[in-house]
């Protein structure tokens, strides 16, 4: 586990998974797991989590949890006294070394092919995005209506988005890979 607070000079990854959290509930554990579960090879990616705003139990239970689905990854551990998401969100795009950047959110996970797809369908010039489907906690059905699903396949395989089509999907900063020259000197 590295703790690092300097920014890259360079990009050292393809892709850094930026994975804010604040008192990490129960599905944070099968978030760790998805992310650990890449088809990418890990050596092109790197994690970094970043802990706001609370310590202990979660801090203990954070560094277990990274050794048990991420042991061989490469992994930058954060934490912080200051809460809020979009501090955390900062901090993780300061230390990122990845030429790519995505967010995924605590409490949800990802499928297995996840980076390597958006991997491959990643342009300098272009901000990658998938579709997300929301589930029931008990149930764990999917349910709909969901509001970026829906504009997702709306817009899927057409050639004339225009950011007016495409602003549902926009909305939050999950669901994208995002070159980091889109994000230099914009903060959260």
């Amino acid at each position: 586990m590295k703790t690092s607070t300097t920014i890259p000079s360079s990009t050292d990854f393809d892709v850094s998974v930026i994975i804010p959290s604040y008192k990490p509930g129960a599905y944070f554990e099968e978030c760790l797991a998805s992310v650990g579960d890449q088809s990418l090879d890990k050596e092109q990616f790197e994690i970094i989590i970043v802990l706001n705003g609370c310590g202990e139990p979660w801090l203990s239970e954070t560094k277990a949890l990274i050794e048990k689905y991420l042991p061989r990854h490469n992994v930058k551990f954060i934490h912080i006294e200051q809460s809020g998401v979009s501090n955390a969100r900062n901090m993780g795009i300061d230390v990122a070394g990845g030429q790519y950047i995505t967010f995924i959110d605590d409490d949800d996970y990802i499928s297995p092919m996840f980076l390597e797809i958006m991997l491959e369908t990643a342009d300098p010039e272009t901000v990658s995005v998938c579709d997300s489907h929301p589930f029931d906690d008990v149930t764990k059905e999917e349910v709909m209506p969901y509001r970026p699903h829906i504009a997702y396949q709306k817009l899927v395989g057409r050639s004339d988005i225009t950011i007016l089509h495409a602003r549902a999907i926009f909305n939050g900063p999950w669901m994208k890979l995002l070159n980091r020259s889109f994000i230099q000197g914009f903060r959260f």
